[in-house]
């Protein structure tokens, strides 16, 4: 392993939530990028830090433990009140 790889290293990722990356369960104006996207994308990036600093043959690998006790806890919103707030979020971001 290469010698630049070292404890608490930041690596940060751009990721576009476009409308194939997301799902309207809730309503049109409510799309949220889903959970398998989501979970790839925090994979892809989490992978590109050490690639960085390996030697050739070599690669990161997740532990299967840590993916399996992940836990997901789903809520109820009201729909209006959402689609007001994301659609504040996304003016904010200069999204609409």
């Amino acid at each position: 392993m290469g010698s630049t790889l070292q404890p608490c290293q930041r690596h940060s990722e751009k990721f576009e939530v476009s409308r194939d990356r997301s799902f309207d369960f809730v309503g049109e104006k409510t799309r949220l990028y889903t959970r398998p996207m989501r979970g790839h994308d925090i994979d892809m990036a989490c992978r590109k830090l050490p690639l960085k600093h390996l030697d050739s043959g070599q690669g990161p690998v997740d532990s299967v433990d840590s993916i399996c006790r992940a836990t997901h806890m789903r809520f109820i919103v009201d729909v209006v009140s959402t689609e007001k707030r994301l659609a504040t979020k996304s003016s904010k971001a200069g999204l609409s």
